[in-house]
C-alpha cells in the first residue's frame, strides 16, 4: 500500500504541461532537460475505422506512403523516398507514420541543437503536409502487400486472428479484413482525399517530452544558444496565423493542412515548420 501511495505520488509530481491551440489540436509537454532530445508524437483522430468498407486498408497505407515522397514547394524541391531517407540520415533523426483503428499518428525524434532541431521539424512538416503519393510506388506497395497477405493465409495465427476480428465486431468497422480486392481497390486519389479529410487540426493530440520549453527555448548546456529554436511556440501571442508581427515575419515557413468535413472545417489550419517551432495553428 505504502509503495502504490509514493508511486502515485510521484505520478502526480510529473510536471505535464498541457494547452489547446486555437485550432483546437490538445498539446502535452513534458520537458526533460537531461538529454538534448526531443520526442514528439502527433496523432490524429483518423484511423483505419473511418475507411470505407470496400476499401478496408485506406488509412494504413496512407500513412504507409508517406515516407515514399514530398512534393516540391516553393523554394523546396520535391523528394523522392531515397531522397528524404538520406536527409534523415544526415540529420540523426527519425521520423516515422503510422495507422491503428483509431488514429493516424506521426512520431519525430531528434536532437534540440538549434540547426538540426530546425531542419527535423521543417522536415517532418513537409512529410506530413506535402506528401507526393508516387503512383509507381504505390502499385510496388500493393504488390508487396499483397504478396504478404497470401502468405499471412498460411500461418494459423493470422487465419484464427481474422476469424476472431469478425466474430467479435462483425460489420463493425473494427471487424474490416484488409484484403487483396481490398487493396487493389485503393488508389493514389483515395488516399490523398483520406490524407485531406484526416489531418484535421482539431483532432490532433501533440504530445512532447524533451529539452524544450513552452516558451520556445530548448534546455541547452552553452548560454549563448539558450534562445534557439522550440518544439512548440506558445500561442497566446500568434494569433495572427503567423503572418503579422515581427515573430511571424520570416520566422519560418508554413505548409497548409486542408480541412474535410466535420464541426472544425471552417477554420484555418497551419502546420509551421522553422524557427517558430512545430505546431498546428
Amino acid at each position: 500500500m505504502l509503495a502504490l501511495c509514493l508511486q502515485s505520488g510521484v505520478l502526480a509530481a510529473i510536471p505535464v504541461q498541457h494547452w489547446t491551440q486555437p485550432s483546437g489540436a490538445r498539446v502535452y509537454l513534458l520537458e526533460s532537460p537531461a538529454i538534448a532530445m526531443l520526442d514528439v508524437q502527433i496523432d490524429f483522430d483518423a484511423g483505419s475505422r473511418r475507411d470505407p468498407p470496400d476499401k478496408a486498408g485506406l488509412a494504413g497505407v496512407t500513412a504507409g506512403m508517406l515516407d515514399k515522397g514530398v512534393r516540391g514547394s516553393i523554394g523546396e524541391p520535391a523528394m523522392d523516398e531515397n531522397a528524404l531517407s538520406e536527409a534523415w540520415a544526415d540529420l540523426g533523426a527519425q521520423f516515422g507514420a503510422g495507422a491503428s483503428s483509431d488514429r493516424m499518428g506521426f512520431s519525430l525524434r531528434t536532437l534540440t541543437e538549434p540547426d538540426l532541431l530546425d531542419k527535423a521539424v521543417a522536415l517532418a512538416a513537409r512529410e506530413i503536409a506535402e506528401p507526393s503519393f508516387p503512383e509507381a510506388i504505390w502499385q510496388r506497395e500493393r504488390e508487396r502487400m499483397q504478396a504478404g497477405l497470401k502468405e499471412s493465409y498460411t500461418r494459423p495465427a493470422s487465419v484464427i486472428g481474422r476469424a476472431y476480428a469478425q466474430a467479435v465486431y462483425g460489420s463493425h468497422p473494427y471487424g474490416y479484413q484488409v484484403t487483396e480486392a481490398s487493396l487493389a481497390r485503393i488508389s493514389v486519389a483515395d488516399m490523398r482525399a483520406a490524407h485531406a479529410a484526416g489531418m484535421v487540426a482539431c483532432r490532433a493530440r501533440i504530445s512532447m517530452v524533451g529539452a524544450v520549453t513552452r516558451a520556445g527555448r530548448c534546455h541547452c548546456r552553452a548560454p549563448a544558444v539558450a534562445p534557439a529554436a522550440s518544439a512548440l511556440r506558445q500561442p497566446a501571442a500568434r494569433a495572427d496565423g503567423g503572418r503579422g508581427g515581427a515573430a511571424g515575419r520570416g520566422a519560418g515557413k508554413a505548409h497548409s493542412l486542408r480541412f474535410g468535413a466535420g464541426p472544425c472545417a471552417d477554420r484555418p489550419a497551419r502546420l509551421q515548420a522553422g524557427r517558430p517551432g512545430l505546431f498546428l495553428r
